[in-house]
């Protein structure tokens, strides 16, 4: 009786193993930019999370970007978990230039929660030394 439980408790793990991966990997869908991340760009990455993606929430949509050095093409990668109901409702994307003063000032109504704005990376234009903050773009997600 006991060998038939853990049996029974293994198969229901290992199913539960071998389908999780495949489920979430569905749900996440990707958005790769190379290059100078203008205007043009800021329009299509906020078209492709409202229409394509539709996250229901704020917390589903991460990024990560990358330069080889300061002033160099940005690379972004978004990450969105694509929702049913779109409930999280429309957002922009926008750039944000930071001053060379840090720490970096956003509005306070934007770093209350996360509900309200998501950062998925920054665009480093200068940077003149290590005693020196560098400057540059933050891109960042916000509801509208």
């Amino acid at each position: 009786m006991m060998w038939s439980r853990r049996c029974w408790v293994c198969a229901v793990l290992l199913v539960g193993l071998w389908t999780s991966p495949a489920v979430a990997q569905q749900h996440w869908i990707r958005f790769h930019f190379g290059g100078e991340f203008s205007d043009a760009q800021v329009a299509m990455l906020t078209t492709w999370i409202n229409d394509t993606c539709r996250p229901d929430e704020m917390g589903h949509i991460a990024g990560f970007s990358y330069q080889e050095a300061p002033g160099r093409p940005l690379n972004l990668q978004v990450y969105c978990r694509q929702g049913e109901s779109g409930k999280l409702g429309k957002v922009k994307v926008v750039r944000t230039a930071y001053p060379s003063e840090f720490p970096l000032e956003i509005p306070l109504s934007l770093t209350v929660s996360t509900e309200r704005a998501v950062i998925l990376g920054f665009n480093v234009t200068k940077m003149t030394g290590l005693m020196d903050p560098p400057s540059g773009t933050v891109v960042m997600v916000v509801k509208e």
